[in-house]
């Protein structure tokens, strides 16, 4: 049941991957157009509004970890008791996020001083109805982390992929009838608010969970707030970059250079959707491993998982730097070209990080956040001040160079290091296994897209997707050749033989 259940939810995190790419390709360049250069920046900062109020504060993984003993022992009344406490610190973190959503509102004008007296007023309105969604929103996080304990990962992706479609759906629909960011902004809060009281509702009484805010118990309490504080630090800070770059852009640049910056991280997070689709679904596995002490087990899982992450976003990686230049003129326009070095600055380090999401899932399960955190903010520090220092100069192309330089000495680096000593993760094992052994095939791929973009001069979108269809059957060849081990190949077979 739960191999099903495990495949079933990898299955439908890949396809709504594909969903969000798919309608990314297309509903952003068109949402661009249709707002144009301001007001798209003004979506862009609403949106990282939102993203770095509404980061997952830690409490949802503490709550599969701690749920997930409970379960196995069938206490259901601890369960109760610990989503009543957790419940009720995320309300006070909300009543915090409301008074500091009223502060920053009225130095609105005072921190973005270079954008406009129009963009500021569109802001404001943008920033009431942003502020309010996170506020609505936000005491649903804890419950995120019992579809993970309860095996219902798959009923969150099911959910998330009609949201996905519905959001472009309701937004394309609306825009056509009315021009605006804030439709835009109104069409996400409606449907977002709905979806969170949907899952609230489904796990809630699919489980019996029954809410009592006077619950008390010291014990949940302690472990709750005593682990929170170090994991707070290390998932805000693990996508701070990107929900705060544009508001920095906003300080030091201007609104031209958040839609750029945006263009970048848009296919920056298609990448981090891709590696991290399997996020979850083997941290279950991974604490019962790390309950066993079975470093061993961990290792192999990392390696196994980490060469499929391998194989996936580098197929994105050596596309975007063989072929990005053109795919950005014809995705949002030529006008727009210093994106692409943006986005080679920004995934070049993705390529090692972004295989190890075992390795950061059994941080969790072996309660090594410490480290991880402390890792993470100092990555935060060093991103943070070089945006300030390169973005007044360089605008988006400085903020790029800040997070390429924190994430490899952090993120490459440091977290490595961690790893190795703090784990017992065999991680020169790791790189031996997956991505010393898929080097050759993936040198031979740049390569070949290099040769074929150059072969190839006319520029036309039909001459573009062929070439890029070309490299892409060679590169799916090369890795299945010379990538794939023998579990591996058969597996692949095995799939193309189903009937």
């Amino acid at each position: 049941m739960e191999c099903n259940r495990t495949k079933l939810s990898s299955v439908l995190s890949y396809i709504m991957i594909i969903v969000n790419i798919t309608s990314g390709l297309f509903f952003t360049p068109w949402l661009m157009h249709r707002l144009g250069t301001s007001q798209y920046a003004i979506y862009t900062l609403g949106m990282s509004i939102i993203s770095y109020l509404t980061i997952e504060l830690g409490i949802s993984e503490i709550v599969t970890r701690i749920s997930l003993k409970y379960i196995i022992e069938g206490n259901r009344q601890q369960v109760n008791r610990l989503m009543s406490i957790a419940i009720r610190i995320y309300l006070m973190i909300d009543i915090l996020i409301l008074i500091l959503a009223i502060v920053m509102y009225f130095f609105i004008d005072s921190f973005f001083t270079n954008l406009t007296l129009s963009e500021i007023d569109l802001f404001r309105n943008v920033f009431i109805i942003c502020a309010a969604t996170v506020i609505v929103i936000f005491w649903e996080i804890p419950f995120e982390g019992l579809y993970a304990a309860y095996g219902k990962i798959y009923v969150n992706r099911l959910v998330g992929l009609g949201y996905k479609l519905s959001y472009v759906l309701v937004t394309v629909i609306s825009i056509s009838l009315y021009n605006s960011v804030i439709i835009v902004v109104l069409c996400y809060a409606v449907l977002t608010i709905s979806t969170k009281v949907f899952l609230y509702l489904y796990i809630t009484r699919k489980n019996n969970i029954v809410i009592d805010l006077h619950t008390h118990d010291r014990e949940i309490t302690k472990n709750l707030l005593g682990m929170s504080g170090w994991i707070i630090i290390a998932i805000v800070s693990s996508r701070y970059f990107y929900a705060i770059i544009p508001t920095l852009l906003g300080r030091f640049s201007n609104s031209f250079e958040i839609t750029t910056f945006s263009v970048a991280s848009a296919v920056e997070g298609y990448l981090f959707l891709f590696s991290n689709a399997l996020n979850g679904i083997f941290l279950p596995r991974i604490t019962r491993m790390a309950m066993s002490n079975d470093d061993e087990g961990i290792t192999d899982l990392l390696i196994r998982i980490g060469r499929i992450q391998l194989m996936i976003i580098s197929c994105i990686i050596i596309g975007i730097i063989g072929f990005g230049q053109e795919f950005i003129s014809f995705w949002v326009g030529s006008e727009y070209k210093n994106a692409y070095v943006c986005l080679i600055l920004i995934l070049i380090p993705c390529i090692v990080h972004l295989t190890q999401t075992v390795a950061l899932e059994a941080t969790f399960a072996k309660n090594r956040i410490r480290e991880r955190a402390i890792v993470y903010a100092v990555g935060t520090i060093i991103s943070t001040v070089l945006t300030c220092i390169l973005a007044p100069e360089f605008g988006a192309i400085g903020a790029a160079i800040g997070i390429c330089v924190a994430e490899l000495l952090c993120y490459e680096i440091g977290m490595n290091f961690v790893y190795k000593k703090m784990l017992n993760i065999n991680i020169r094992h790791f790189f031996v296994q997956t991505h010393l052994k898929l080097l050759p095939p993936l040198i031979i791929s740049l390569m070949t897209a290099f040769v074929v973009n150059q072969l190839i001069e006319e520029s036309t979108i039909i001459v573009f997707l062929t070439e890029v269809g070309i490299w892409a059957a060679i590169h799916l060849i090369l890795l299945y050749t010379l990538g794939c081990n023998t579990s591996e190949k058969d597996v692949i077979k095995a799939i193309l033989m189903y009937r």
